[in-house]
């Protein structure tokens, strides 16, 4: 008989909302019926919290150890828990202005690998915390975002801080490469929850979403090792990927249900969950 409990996300169709549902999902709870999903925008989470407006949220980091530096939250999940390389920034244009623009878009590519590399050096993280903290970007504490940039998390108010290694990865491991099964995997999740349906002309519209193509042509003529396949099985154990510069390790990479996520049978895999929306249990596709 008491009110559900409420839970914040940034956006609908951001990958907070859908990392959070797949985690309550996975612990039995269904988004839908279960609780009562809202949208704060992520400055104002801890503000919310505070107020008693919400019972907690998933939005992007510092806001987490803000509401744990006021005292009235507590991290009880992060990304590494859910899905470690999940997808999350991005650099976006409009496809009319990339092919209008390929140069400047080239250009835009390289900025980025540049400054990837430089943020992922152990020695700039200091510097990186102090640019972030100003005002113009995050505006918090630059001791509490380079504790975050060293993967040091204080958990509670109490004081609890949790090691994570490797919780950002700016260059290495491919972290930036465009993978398009990641892309379908953030459509398997629109499919889960209602958004939309299962098409075969939309998988092939999400997948164009992310462009490998354009990765590879802008940084052909660096030293940055990129995948030559498009798509992988996301969520395996360690692997070996052929790239332009020889293979690579990248790091096991599970998500928090231990399944595997086949770009090439997303039906199947919606279809595997026994937490999903009503709209998808309805159609005739599963």
């Amino acid at each position: 008989g008491s009110p559900p409990l409420v839970f914040a996300m940034t956006y609908p169709y951001s990958s907070h909302n859908y990392e959070f549902r797949f985690w309550m999902a996975a612990g039995g709870i269904h988004p839908d019926r279960d609780v009562m999903m809202t949208v704060v925008p992520p400055p104002l989470t801890a503000d919310a919290l505070t107020a008693g407006a919400i019972d907690g949220f998933c939005v992007n980091a510092p806001w987490n150890m803000i509401a744990v530096e006021r005292g009235i939250g507590r991290v009880v999940a992060t990304k590494s828990d859910l899905w470690p390389s999940a997808p999350e920034k991005v650099l976006g244009v409009r496809p009319d202005w990339a092919d209008a623009n390929p140069d400047t878009l080239s250009r835009l590519i390289v900025a980025l690998d540049a400054a990837a590399r430089w943020c992922d050096l152990p020695r700039n993280r200091a510097h990186l915390a102090e640019i972030l903290a100003d005002e113009r970007y995050i505006g918090t504490p630059a001791d509490v975002l380079f504790r975050l940039l060293d993967g040091r998390f204080t958990i509670d108010p109490d004081g609890r801080v949790r090691q994570i290694p490797d919780y950002f990865v700016f260059h290495r491991n491919g972290a930036n490469f465009p993978w398009e099964s990641e892309a379908l995997w953030i459509y398997s999740q629109m499919i889960r929850w209602g958004q939309t349906a299962f098409e075969p002309g939309h998988v092939a519209q999400a997948a164009r979403a992310f462009r490998p193509d354009l990765y590879r042509a802008a940084l052909a003529h660096t030293d940055t090792a990129i995948p030559l396949a498009d798509r992988r099985i996301e969520g395996l154990d360690p692997a070996l990927v052929p790239t332009t510069r020889g293979d690579l390790v990248l790091t096991g990479d599970h998500f928090l249900d231990g399944g595997p996520f086949d770009p090439a049978a997303i039906a199947d895999y919606v279809a595997g969950f026994a937490i999903r929306s009503e709209t998808v249990a309805r159609s005739a596709h599963f």
